[in-house]
């Protein structure tokens, strides 16, 4: 999305879908700067193959469970002794 005038400049947008729902969805964006908002209405059509991504907030080692062994992969992921990526069990 690009504003015409003297102060353009590209925004990008990302939408993160909750629901896997086909159809059209009505959402609102608001766009804030310098105390300055604009609110946008926009209408989305939601395609029937929206791949839906499976989370459990604190499972930092992506083993579906949520346990001290999260604890212990996220204290070796910031004391770079393991850096493969976050949501990975490591080898």
């Amino acid at each position: 999305m690009v504003f015409e005038g003297a102060l353009s400049q590209m925004i990008l947008v990302t939408v993160v879908v909750y629901d896997n729902l086909p159809g059209i969805a009505n959402i609102t964006l608001r766009i804030s700067e310098k105390g300055i908002e604009v609110t946008i209405p926009v209408n989305v059509n939601m395609p029937d193959d929206i791949p839906v991504i499976q989370f459990l907030p604190g499972d930092i080692n992506g083993d579906g469970e949520v346990d001290i062994r999260d604890l212990v992969r996220l204290a070796r992921y910031i004391a770079e002794i393991d850096k493969s990526p976050l949501g990975k069990s490591s080898p």
